[in-house]
């Protein structure tokens, strides 16, 4: 009830507040599990990515969202679990694998902080190393703002695809991670590439 009466108000604000459009809603399939990997431009983010959705998201978040005790349960309540960031955290891993056991759509920001000049950066191993293990479908998520006021503000969702680890090597992880940074670059190009022939 929380995470939907938050959805709610929040549809309305993004509505007020922003020119919002979302393309390739149709890519998420409506059931089943998949893991969203988006990138990372504003506090606002997982906002609007789950307010494009019909579905429910799981979202990982930064463990120091966690420590003030009414947010850490309205974020809980919303659905999100604490990942520790720059270091493996098993925990979190294994309830995304839950989640995504149950048939859940769990979404995951691989650069895992904000890029404050909207580049991407360089991928975390935890969104490769947890589509590994769950075999789930990984879909590139494109968002662009600017998140000013009346501006436009998009997030397209692209096709899904499966990440194979080749060899058990810890480099291997970055190469997949790699691969899924390069898939939403691939988003951007054919943005602006439709935005040229337009």
């Amino acid at each position: 009830m929380v995470y939907w009466m938050t959805k709610l108000v929040a549809r309305i604000l993004l509505r007020i507040l922003f020119c919002w459009r979302a393309s390739g809603v149709e890519n998420v399939p409506r059931r089943g599990r998949v893991i969203l990997c988006a990138n990372h431009i504003s506090w606002w983010d997982p906002v609007i990515l789950a307010c494009s959705l019909q579905r429910r998201v799981y979202f990982m978040a930064k463990e120091e969202l966690f420590s003030f005790g009414p947010f850490r349960w309205f974020l809980r309540a919303l659905g999100a679990f604490p990942v520790r960031r720059g270091q493996p955290d098993r925990a979190a891993i294994r309830h995304a694998l839950q989640l995504l056991q149950e048939g859940k759509v769990v979404g995951i920001f691989p650069e895992g902080t904000r890029s404050r000049t909207g580049v991407l950066g360089r991928s975390e191993p935890g969104a490769a190393l947890l589509a590994v293990l769950a075999k789930a479908p990984v879909i590139p998520v494109l968002i662009r703002g600017p998140y000013r006021f009346r501006a436009p503000v998009s997030v397209t969702f692209g096709h899904q695809f499966y990440l194979q680890r080749t060899t058990r090597r810890s480099h291997e992880l970055g190469r997949l991670g790699g691969e899924i940074l390069s898939r939403i670059a691939e988003l951007s190009e054919e943005s602006a590439s439709a935005r040229a022939t337009g």
